[in-house]
């Protein structure tokens, strides 16, 4: 009976200093003076163990125990809501005065900045046949029961780029992605799929068809094409991948691919849009395409092994998850 009157009395003793005083909830100081303090309790039955304590121990064992029950309820702070979903619990090391060994709950904001592979939810991905090997990569790690990119989905084609995806689908130049089947428009695309971010890789296709500037013009034009028919969109840019240096000729170089790429990072600087350097993690120190990373080293010398998709996947998920 006595241990039942403690627990009692001990209760109303934490409800009367939490109303009477300065409450810190881990967040912030409320005074009852200044700010309503309310206190929602949810019905709960706690069974308190029969092991003996001696009268110091056993009023701050129901002391802990009344804390817990109250913070682990939700809360109104003034004229602001604060519950288990926009709160989480961490422990904190209890003061000195404390006995040795014990832990009490501290609410804590929860991270709202890092949200996890679900970041990719509701991305697509823009490419040429780079990407296309992202995409199968991406497909064999989902297969086998492993988060890769989230829910993220693919509006790929070998060969496309910035200019010949501008053309009319059925013309004789134009390089359009499949979606459920048929070929659409890339603008169409994202707008079917409901995208809320796109991540284009393109160019790799345009460096070396034309200039620099007509190469910005072009991916300007269709970045422009997709933010009309998909207003809320989010634009990443990704840059152009490398060559291995045993491939390199002619205009086919990545003194090249670096020029357009620095181009790709001013039009985004203009325009508001993210520029992703994904080529610099591909490199080696001289600048070209690490071989190891590279699935056909003995004809194109671009194409991404699964390592180099590895690489381009940790960099994506390190920066935004």
């Amino acid at each position: 009976m006595k241990k039942r009157l403690s627990i009692v009395f001990s209760a109303m003793f934490l409800l009367t200093m939490l109303t009477s005083c300065n409450t810190t909830l881990g967040i912030e100081t409320v005074s009852s003076t200044d700010e309503a303090v309310t206190v929602a309790h949810s019905e709960t039955t706690v069974e308190y163990s029969t092991e003996e304590y001696t009268t110091e121990e056993y009023s701050e064992y129901t002391l802990f125990v009344s804390a817990s029950e109250i913070l682990s309820t939700s809360h109104v702070v003034g004229a602001e809501k604060v519950g288990p979903s926009e709160l989480e619990y961490a422990e904190s090391t209890e003061p000195s005065t404390r006995k040795p060994g014990r832990t009490f709950p501290t609410l804590i904001p929860r991270n709202s900045f890092k949200t996890g592979r679900e970041f990719f939810d509701d991305a697509v991905f823009v490419g040429d046949s780079i990407s296309l090997g992202l995409r199968n990569y991406v497909n064999s790690q989902r297969n086998s029961g492993k988060d890769c990119l989230g829910k993220a989905q693919f509006l790929v084609a070998g060969s496309m780029g910035y200019g010949n995806a501008l053309g009319a689908i059925g013309s004789s130049y134009s390089i359009h992605p499949k979606y459920q089947g048929k070929e659409v428009l890339i603008e169409d695309g994202v707008k079917l799929i409901g995208a809320k971010k796109v991540f284009i890789m393109l160019g790799l296709n345009d460096f070396c068809v034309y200039s620099v500037e007509t190469g910005m013009k072009n991916a300007e034009k269709l970045i422009n094409r997709i933010i009309e028919k998909n207003p809320d969109i989010r634009i990443f840019i990704q840059s152009v991948t490398p060559v291995i240096k045993a491939k390199e000729h002619g205009k086919f170089n990545n003194k090249s691919i670096d020029a357009f790429n620095d181009a790709l990072k001013n039009l985004c600087r203009s325009n508001g849009w993210t520029y992703v350097d994904v080529a610099s993690s591909l490199k080696g120190t001289d600048n070209c395409f690490l071989d190891g990373y590279c699935s056909d080293k003995d004809s194109q010398g671009v194409h991404m092994s699964y390592s180099g998709c590895k690489v381009w996947i940790d960099l994506l998920t390190n920066k935004y998850c």
